[in-house]
């Protein structure tokens, strides 16, 4: 966007000139030209680029990977037909960061729950169904965080 602000100010300022210099309309255009197809087609082959790999990896961008379901004995989650359940003494980890809640079920595995209208009442479930020792993080600090 800065590339094409400052190439549009320099084409105005040729569109400015144009009585007294001759070129000053080419350069203009030119300068114009520039500053606003080169962005559109970065853009673009970037768009190009990410759809292709959805397609490739076989991902939808508009239907949901899981649903995580925090019930009072246990945590389901699905996906699809795949249904999978722990019990809240088996889960390993939760911590909340800023943007996304990871509800880790082993050291290697965590579920996402990124940050919505029920966000703060889904933590203060998983905070109050997990003991104080499998709780990472309570409160943001510094917007930093660390899981070792």
């Amino acid at each position: 966007m800065i590339f094409a602000g400052i190439m549009t100010a320099f084409a105005v300022v040729c569109f400015a000139m144009r009585k007294t210099h001759e070129q000053a309309m080419l350069l203009g255009w030119v300068l114009l030209g520039v500053g606003l197809v080169l962005p559109i087609v970065w853009f673009g082959m970037f768009f190009v680029s990410i759809n292709a790999q959805i397609t490739r990896n076989g991902l939808s961008p508009t239907k949901a990977q899981y649903f995580v379901t925090l019930a009072p004995d246990k945590i389901r989650v699905t996906r699809g037909e795949e249904k999978a359940e722990y019990q809240w003494e088996d889960i390993y980890m939760a911590c909340h960061v800023k943007g996304c809640i990871y509800l880790y079920v082993s050291s290697a595995r965590a579920y996402l729950m990124p940050d919505c209208k029920d966000t703060p009442a889904a933590w203060e479930k998983i905070t109050a169904s997990l003991p104080a020792e499998k709780i990472l993080a309570k409160e943001p600090v510094s917007g930093y965080y660390s899981t070792i």
